[in-house]
């Protein structure tokens, strides 16, 4: 009877101590570290962030804390279990010990009491840490280590479209667990579909609700099991990675094949776009612009490349693409000096109505044409008498490098009241008068020859008969080219031969006059052109007059 007081007795103050030491040691750690003035919480947290960020690689970090306070109520338990199975026994013993005394003897009565009631063996319980890698990231699992578990599991993702996740689970051993907290760090990367996009965006790294799976609630947790069955003891919401909206850019360098070239001469030009950005670029818009008017300029069309003149449009261009386009321009022949070239590319920004887009310049050096031209004019004779007619050829070449537009030609005599008129030509203008003819154009290099004509008149007197012609041009201004020509011009001679003649005359009447025989015949007769006698006569009559006045006067 004795003994079992003392059992029952023992028995208590065992269970107070029990009971006493699950309170007072977290009271004691409590006092020892001064930091708080609460029992250590079970806690989970859940953190994320960027290690390579260009490369969309990351870090998932899970942190278990208050981890004493799973170990104090293991020790609790394994206590208070242990109490309860010796006042159990004591109190079989007591109860049989006399009756098994009897039966069997004093060392019998404690092979009884283990042999009717036996030991239950105890439940160990076992705590699970799970968390579900979302469906945006990707796992490295040969960076994970050799305790953890990771398991496919098929989900439907936000675009209800079937994808697969990973599950990884870790049983974490307590005993081997020094500290109050646990950490644990898994490398992740973001899927390539994800990586790109017009606009900022924030993802998780677990895999919580409302996306589907096979466990509910969040995708992180702790369980204690405990035989076959589970709890959660405590979840935490997936941290979140932000994603800056995908770099766009558009890059062109302008290059010619010369840095400087005549007027009018073709240049080539090399126009390198390269699309800079991380997203895909389309319908990207080329125009041409020049630092001089009248440039005459055009795209070379290419594959998916519509050209439209000094304006284009590319179809598409993807990240990291280059596409070489090429133009050629004519500079105006009247043109010259700096002549800037700039190229303007714009395109629409994807996912955005705003613009993107940059421009590339080039400068060559436009070197002026010379325009300058000759004119030679020559006559068909060198002397002439009155009623010739002399025809003139004027020759004009163009020796300079521009194409002559305009070309006027004027003939004009400096000394005499006489006009020149060119004879009619295709593709030459000539004036109401003849006297001026008109050239559209004339090519470098390239001659044109016209012809005018005069006749001298019966009157005219000898002299140097001097014709000069004027050309003008648009392209030389007013510069005037004059070129001349000299004929002589020498009018008839009369040669008197003097001749000792007898002369018969005769008179006839004829109504109011008379005229002698000679007069008659040289009036009725044609004229043989020899007019010797005739002369002669009339200078004897003259040189008879003379001599009677002269004689006359003496008189008087």
């Amino acid at each position: 009877m004795k003994n079992r007081i003392w059992n029952q007795t023992k028995a208590a103050v065992l269970a107070m101590v029990a009971i006493l030491s699950g309170i007072c040691v977290p009271f004691q750690e409590m006092q020892v570290s001064g930091a708080e003035l609460v029992a250590p919480v079970l806690n989970i947290e859940q953190s994320a962030k960027w290690t390579d960020e260009e490369n969309y690689k990351a870090e998932l970090t899970l942190r278990l804390s208050g981890l004493n306070t799973l170990k104090d109520v293991s020790k609790v338990d394994q206590e208070q279990e242990k109490i309860q199975a010796e006042m159990e026994t004591e109190s079989f013993t007591e109860d049989a010990r006399e009756k098994a005394e009897e039966d069997f003897g004093e060392g019998g009565a404690a092979e009884k009491a283990e042999a009717e009631n036996p030991a239950m063996p105890e439940e160990k319980k076992e705590y699970i840490l799970t968390t579900y890698i979302s469906e945006y990231f990707l796992l490295d699992t040969a960076s994970l280590p050799e305790e953890i578990t990771a398991e496919t599991v098929s989900i439907k993702n936000q675009k209800g479209e079937d994808t697969e996740i990973l599950r990884l689970t870790e049983h974490l051993q307590m005993e081997k667990i020094t500290e109050d907290y646990y950490a644990l760090t898994v490398p992740v990367t973001l899927r390539p579909e994800y990586q790109l996009s017009w606009e900022k965006r924030t993802y998780p790294v677990v895999q919580d609700e409302p996306l589907q799976k096979d466990q509910t609630g969040l995708g992180t947790f702790l369980q204690e099991k405990t035989g076959e069955e589970l709890q959660t003891l405590i979840s935490n919401p997936s941290p979140e990675l932000l994603v800056n909206a995908a770099k766009t850019g558009i890059e062109a360098v302008l290059r010619a094949d010369v840095e400087k070239t005549k007027a009018g001469q073709p240049v080539n030009y090399i126009l390198d776009v390269t699309n800079t950005g991380q997203l895909p670029l389309t319908d990207i818009q080329f125009s041409s612009s020049f630092s001089m008017e009248d440039i005459r300029a055009v795209w070379e069309s290419e594959s998916d490349f519509y050209v439209d003149g000094k304006e284009a449009v590319l179809a598409a261009l993807n990240p990291g693409e280059s596409r070489r386009l090429r133009m050629t321009l004519l500079p105006d022949e009247n043109k010259e000096g700096d002549l800037f070239h700039t190229v303007t590319v714009k395109t629409k920004h994807p996912g955005r109505e705003e613009l993107i887009g940059c421009q590339a310049s080039c400068q060559i050096k436009v070197e002026g044409l010379k325009a300058s031209f000759e004119v030679e004019k020559t006559a068909d004779r060198t002397e002439a008498f009155p009623g010739d007619t002399i025809t003139y050829q004027i020759c004009i070449r163009n020796t300079g490098e521009k194409t002559l537009h305009s070309v006027l030609s004027t003939e004009r005599f400096l000394n005499a009241n006489i006009q020149a008129q060119f004879m009619p030509k295709e593709g030459v203008t000539l004036n109401s008068t003849r006297t001026q003819a008109l050239i559209s154009s004339i090519a470098p290099g390239e001659a044109l020859g016209l012809y005018a004509v005069v006749t001298i008149p019966q009157y005219f007197e000898s002299q140097e008969l001097v014709n000069e012609v004027t050309v003008i041009s648009d392209e030389t201004g007013t510069t005037n080219m004059k070129s001349r020509s000299e004929v002589t011009v020498k009018s008839a001679e009369v040669t008197v031969t003097p001749q000792i003649t007898q002369t018969y005359s005769s008179y006839q009447s004829y109504g109011s006059g008379s005229k002698s025989g000679s007069a008659y015949e040289t009036a009725s007769k044609p004229s043989t052109g020899d007019d010797t006698k005739g002369t002669f006569f009339l200078a004897l009559c003259v040189c008879a007059v003379i001599v009677g006045a002269a004689a006359a006067k003496k008189q008087r």
